[in-house]
């Protein structure tokens, strides 16, 4: 996720999923995978026809802190955990995702929130590959749930397509919801599937 998408109508479409998905399933924990990748430079304020000016780093932070999603575990008593690790390379950052999701006991959401989602070809830094999310729902336990962000590909049925790659991979054998919101984000669906065992 890139500071600059940040807590716009796209995150009101997967923190409502989440929390909903969390309260219809009794679950107390949401662990946010960010795959965090800074933003290489504050923008600047254009004033009528002066140079640029520094936007206050106070406004900066407000708007683009990960972690302030720490603020909706209070009004839902749902335990927010954000992984914000820098997402560059991609086989220790997988590696170390794997090992934080596995030492979580209790019940929980994990929560993919690449740029873009599921790689639909050829993967860059936006996507998760379809072995990261295999290896993701195999360290999974019984009751536990996996979230992809999926944004839309150039391609018409993209929902479709990307629903049908995420169960293949997941081969989920009870629960499987899709999440999306016309009037928000049209551009986004929600993949989301329970491991039974």
């Amino acid at each position: 996720m890139r500071d600059k998408w940040y807590a716009d109508n796209r995150d009101l479409v997967k923190w409502g999923a989440l929390v909903h998905l969390a309260q219809k399933y009794g679950i107390q924990r949401i662990v946010q995978v960010a795959y965090y990748r800074a933003d290489a430079e504050m923008p600047k304020l254009n004033v009528d026809n002066q140079p640029p000016v520094d936007l206050p780093s106070s406004v900066w932070n407000h708007f683009r802190n990960l972690k302030l999603i720490h603020s909706l575990s209070e009004d839902t008593h749902i335990t927010i955990d954000v992984l914000n690790d820098p997402f560059e390379k991609r086989f220790e950052y997988h590696r170390n995702i794997l090992n934080k999701i596995k030492s979580y006991e209790d019940p929980k959401i994990v929560f993919l929130d690449p740029d873009t989602g599921l790689a639909p070809k050829n993967a860059k830094l936006e996507h998760v590959l379809e072995e990261e999310l295999r290896d993701l729902w195999n360290s999974l336990r019984t009751n536990d749930w996996l979230v992809l962000y999926q944004h839309e590909w150039r391609k018409k049925g993209w929902n479709v397509l990307a629903k049908e790659r995420f169960q293949k991979v997941c081969n989920p054998s009870s629960a499987f919801h899709n999440f999306t919101s016309e009037k928000l984000a049209s551009d986004v669906v929600l993949l989301c599937a329970k491991r039974d065992s």
